[in-house]
């Protein structure tokens, strides 16, 4: 399976945003897509699926952005949210980009919040 451009941005995104849990502080979209010369306009766009999801959470006024709102996120979601299509079958290409590897790509975790 080769991932689209919306699920590559999803899990940036969703990495960035785990990376950043410990500092307490919400992640500008902005300073993300600076860090990574991607759109910030398309990283929003991403961001704003997150959210409707319930995967993250926004934070408005002086340092606002945005932060997690769960400790776990499926791989196997994030190909359903953003490739529309159940993903059943691991393929090796895309284990590389996840921190925790388990047997079945259901249970396959982007994260886990509590593990660092």
């Amino acid at each position: 399976m080769i991932m689209n451009t919306k699920m590559q941005m999803a899990v940036l995104l969703l990495n960035e945003f785990k990376q950043n849990l410990n500092s307490g502080k919400p992640l500008r979209i902005s300073d993300i897509a600076k860090k990574h010369d991607k759109s910030a306009d398309y990283l929003q766009q991403v961001a704003t699926v997150l959210r409707k999801l319930g995967w993250i959470t926004s934070v408005r006024g002086p340092g606002g952005g945005y932060i997690l709102a769960r400790e776990t996120i499926i791989f196997s979601e994030v190909v359903k949210e953003f490739a529309g299509r159940k993903y059943t079958s691991c393929d090796r290409s895309v284990l590389p980009l996840m921190s925790q590897i388990t047997s079945r790509c259901e249970n396959l975790s982007i994260f886990n919040a509590t593990q660092n």
